[in-house]
């Protein structure tokens, strides 16, 4: 959001707070209670689309690596002990397939990663009751079924979260804007309804605050787009 963008949003705060103190004064007077209420939607979706625009997806990329990485050392460990039980049935494919290695898995694409973790428990599935005096359980297989879904679940939430706020600021947020300047330039007019009231005042000065470059006794210009 553009620095004067952020400005007028915070005119638009410090106006709802006045609004908001002297409800008495002006909730009787329909046409500009329409435009109160106009005004205080936009501002609610605002402040909903600013914490989308701030929206940081580190966290949610360290919580899928964490999830993977997981998910990853507990296949590898479990492959690799029943890939010596493969070698000593003589089944050299079940063998070859089982045998990877950390490195490998991390270095694919997050969707290759999980196909080849399913992929390692679906194997290991299908000779569990052989492999006990492997050290590999059902309970093993329980585990890493439940890390695998869970880095399933996390990998396109990074992308999600990027998703959102570039939409937020693109998107959402320049149209919001445009619908508070139209309601501030009614209610600019409107507010003369209130000639001499602790309303009309503050309201007025709440205006200024972020027209810095604006005379005070000059009239709001028409909302444009």
């Amino acid at each position: 959001m553009k620095q004067s963008d952020e400005n007028f949003v915070s005119m638009c705060k410090a106006v709802r707070d006045v609004l908001t103190k002297h409800t008495a004064i002006w909730e009787s007077r329909v046409a500009f209670k329409n435009q109160v209420a106009t005004f205080n939607g936009l501002m609610d979706d605002m402040d909903l689309a600013m914490e989308r625009a701030e929206i940081v997806s580190t966290g949610a990329t360290d919580n899928k690596t964490n999830a993977e990485m997981s998910a990853v050392l507990l296949a590898v460990n479990l492959a690799k002990r029943a890939s010596i039980y493969a070698m000593e049935v003589g089944n050299m494919e079940l063998h070859d397939q089982l045998r990877v290695t950390k490195s490998t898995l991390l270095r694919r694409p997050d969707t290759l990663t999980l196909a080849k973790l399913r992929d390692i428990h679906s194997r290991l599935e299908g000779v569990i009751a052989d492999l006990s005096d492997y050290g590999v359980l059902p309970a093993d297989l329980v585990a890493l079924k439940g890390m695998i879904d869970a880095f399933d679940e996390l990998i396109a939430r990074p992308r999600i979260l990027i998703v959102e706020r570039k939409t937020a600021n693109q998107d959402v947020i320049p149209g919001l804007l445009s619908g508070l300047r139209e309601v501030m330039y009614k209610m600019d007019s409107l507010i003369n309804l209130f000639e001499g009231t602790a309303l009309k005042q503050e309201y007025k000065d709440a205006r200024i605050i972020v027209d810095l470059g604006r005379r005070k006794d000059s009239e709001p210009d028409a909302p444009t787009g």
